[in-house]
């Protein structure tokens, strides 16, 4: 349930509007059970282990290998350009490295909810972005490096060894947009060499896991197999995990990490990514790849047909929050002190509560499936 923190501030004629016209929105039997968007109860749908095995396969082909191997290629990009920063510093080339840093982020954002498979392997998740970093401890550290001029934290393998706050993102976006930046337009130093270190770290764990999810088979291969009865269900409940927590994430840490229960109590200086404007647009992008993971991997085909109308119901507000986010457009510390847009951030908060609600409450019973912990009880 939504706390009290947008009821009030946020509940608007656009919010009843949106929930209102979702295919979910309709008056339900006077019970405890389940129920679909018409108000039929949810029973459990026995799902055939080779459908499953179907809906995991395209979730890695479709959607997961593409999404990894964008990253990869922006990361590549995204050398490119602070090589050529660091060879002639100029400001068009600044502008450049900086879009490159955009695109590296976003694209990102799009798979980082996917929390198995070698992602999980030698803290890449963490090295590619530390985050939340609710003492500051990134900035301190990477702030320290720049100060010493750290030559360990030039050569990407040693750096590699180092604190995973000062590895990915996060160091990246200080070091091309946080105080002192400018001066990259002008002159070549340390602190170009340093982005293009974390550049080059960047790409190589990219690189590392788009080769591993161009085998599939392999990845997915403890889950696939025919001799544990359980497997199917254990692999699928993984992708329903993703989005149920992935969503919890945006909501409680992205959105809610700087938005407080009224406009005195926000912070947006804690926000991720301001500096560099993303705050909002990376918000979007976990949206969107959460919404590719359920369209692109046919996870709607393991509903019965009699409650097919829930996936109709998901489809709608992933497609409400993306239409939302993208109406911010203003950065994020000037979105806080204008009505309208804050108005529009807390209704995200309130259509990913009712989403999170719906994979939880329906998709789930009705699929026999389960997301296991809740991210927001820290479990």
């Amino acid at each position: 349930m939504l706390p009290c923190r947008f009821r009030i501030a946020a509940l608007s004629v656009a919010a009843v509007l949106i929930l209102a016209c979702s295919p979910a929105v309709h008056a339900q039997q006077d019970d405890s059970s389940p129920h679909d968007a018409e108000g039929n109860v949810i029973s459990s749908k026995a799902v055939d282990p080779a459908q499953m095995r179907a809906v995991m396969l395209a979730a890695a082909t479709q959607v997961i290998a593409p999404g990894y191997a964008r990253f990869h290629a922006a990361g590549e990009k995204l050398v490119g350009a602070t090589e050529s920063l660091c060879a002639a510093p100029h400001e068009a080339r600044l502008a450049s490295a900086r879009s490159a840093f955009t695109e590296t982020a976003l694209a990102w954002g799009h798979v980082e909810n996917i929390r198995f498979g070698p992602v999980m392997s030698d803290n890449r998740l963490e090295r590619v972005l530390f985050w939340p970093d609710r003492k500051g401890i990134g900035l301190k550290q990477v702030q320290g490096l720049l100060a010493k001029k750290d030559e360990t934290a030039l050569d990407p393998e040693t750096l590699a060894s180092k604190s995973v706050a000062v590895q990915g993102l996060g160091a990246l976006e200080f070091a091309l947009f946080g105080a002192g930046s400018d001066k990259l337009a002008r002159e070549s130093g340390y602190r170009c060499s340093f982005a293009l270190a974390v550049s080059r770290n960047l790409a190589a764990i990219g690189g590392e896991l788009a080769r591993a999810w161009k085998k599939p088979e392999v990845v997915l291969s403890v889950w696939l197999s025919d001799d544990d009865p359980n497997a199917t269900t254990e692999m699928l409940n993984e992708l329903v995990g993703a989005l149920v927590h992935g969503l919890e994430a945006t909501r409680d840490i992205r959105l809610r990490g700087f938005m407080g229960d009224t406009p005195e109590k926000d912070r947006p200086r804690v926000a991720l990514f301001r500096r560099s404007g993303n705050t909002v647009p990376m918000i979007a992008a976990d949206i969107e790849g959460l919404r590719d993971l359920f369209v692109g991997s046919g996870m709607e085909t393991l509903l019965p047909d009699d409650v097919g109308s829930i996936g109709d119901s998901i489809r709608f507000e992933f497609g409400e929050l993306i239409d939302v986010a993208g109406n911010i457009r203003k950065p994020i510390a000037e979105a806080v002190a204008d009505p309208d847009e804050r108005q529009r951030l807390a209704l995200l908060d309130i259509v990913m509560d009712s989403l999170i609600e719906r994979f939880d409450t329906q998709y789930a019973p009705a699929t026999g499936l389960t997301s296991g912990f809740s991210f927001s009880d820290g479990d």
